[in-house]
């Protein structure tokens, strides 16, 4: 719980420093944290990492209306 705890709020909070650096790689970490989300064993936590999502798919919307 805490381990999910903690990657929400460096997500929500701090991901834009680690997408600035051009060694990120934004779709490998995105595999990853959907693995992680996949193999979340209490209900909570899930539904708090679904949450993250949403914003990922906000931006992604943002994103695609200023184009």
């Amino acid at each position: 719980k805490k381990l999910s705890e903690l990657l929400v709020l460096i997500i929500e909070q701090h991901l834009w420093r680690f997408e600035e650096d051009p060694s990120f790689s934004s779709l490998e970490f995105l595999s990853l944290f959907f693995q992680y989300t996949m193999h979340l064993p209490a209900t909570m936590c899930f539904l708090r990492c679904l949450s993250v999502w949403s914003v990922f798919f906000k931006q992604i919307k943002e994103q695609n209306a200023q184009k």
